[in-house]
């Protein structure tokens, strides 16, 4: 078996959100989003939402590693929290006690990957926190999950009625707003 990069991950990852959280991410396709905000550059594994169709939506996000989490790898998933409500790091490799007690501080998740079985394991859950509003509809946008103007609900492109301005994401309506 030839070396195994963190991509060979995203997939586990997505079905792990999905089945054992109850995230949407993306169908059969796995969601790599692409953002630059000034001079950093944002880059998730996977991401995933939940409270499509309602006014409650939720980011998950996943930093997917293939070898040894470490300070940087920390720092970089907790700038997701600046969208994203959950965010997690991924990893096969164990966590050593110094990493883990950082990643707690964070507030981030640690998700455990197992090479031989695909099984992951959450080692760690992430505290919920409240993102900012205006990046975190930035990245609904790339997703094509808008908010409805009127009843508030978070909705995907074929729920939307019409925008009210051609093509603009802040002012939609849904199919079910009169």
């Amino acid at each position: 078996m030839g070396l195994v990069g963190e991509f060979d991950y995203y997939n586990d990852v997505k079905l792990w959100l999905e089945r054992e959280k109850g995230y949407y991410v993306g169908g059969k396709e796995r969601w790599r989003g692409y953002e630059d905000m000034g001079t950093l550059k944002f880059r998730v594994d996977v991401l995933g939402v939940k409270g499509i169709n309602t006014s409650r939506v939720e980011i998950a996000a996943v930093e997917v590693k293939s070898n040894r989490i470490d300070e940087k790898d920390i720092k970089q998933a907790a700038r997701y929290l600046e969208f994203a409500h959950r965010c997690y790091l991924a990893s096969p490799e164990e966590a050593g006690n110094e990493v883990l007690s950082k990643i707690k501080k964070r507030g981030i998740g640690l998700l455990r990957i197992y090479k031989a079985t695909k099984r992951i394991q959450e080692i760690i859950e992430p505290t919920k926190s409240e993102p900012e509003e205006a990046k975190m509809l930035e990245w609904l946008d790339r997703l094509k999950i808008w908010k409805c103007k009127f009843c508030g609900s978070y909705v995907q492109k074929d729920r939307i009625e019409q925008f009210l301005i051609e093509e603009t994401p802040s002012m939609v309506k849904c199919i079910d707003c009169p």
